[in-house]
């Protein structure tokens, strides 16, 4: 179940961005998650440690709050052994769902398209990536 949580750095992170949900666990330290029912109120009074999330909250909140939604796709040649790639990050909030790319990391060219073996880790780059774009 633990894997299903943000990591420590993530969670500081999205306490930076003002990610303010209560959550259903804490990192008392960053090599110790804690699952627990306190909220966010809780840890800060008790100086218990920082709130973290499920990466499902994560993709939910990017989409309400933010209105971005990470694309993930299958990619590759394989179909005994799909890969995922990032296939976009729209803006949810544009009538035509633009597609925002960092060119820099996020490159267009097939040869450069980083494969993933999970959806799930493609998943998680797309939450590290979009991320970095909110101010």
């Amino acid at each position: 179940m633990k894997e299903e949580f943000v990591p420590y750095e993530m969670a500081l992170k999205l306490k930076d961005l003002e990610f303010v949900q209560d959550c259903l666990a804490y990192y008392s330290s960053p090599d110790n998650l804690v699952i627990n029912d306190l909220s966010n109120y809780q840890l800060e009074k008790y100086n218990l440690g920082i709130g973290a999330p499920l990466y499902q909250q994560i993709i939910d909140w990017l989409r309400e709050k933010h209105n971005l939604l990470i694309k993930v796709s299958v990619g590759g040649d394989s179909n005994i052994y799909p890969k995922w790639i990032i296939d976009g990050i729209l803006d949810i909030s544009n009538p035509n769902c633009a597609i925002e790319w960092e060119l820099k990391e996020l490159k267009r060219g097939y040869e450069d398209i980083v494969f993933y073996d999970t959806y799930k880790e493609a998943l998680i780059a797309g939450i590290k990536h979009t991320l970095k774009l909110i101010k």
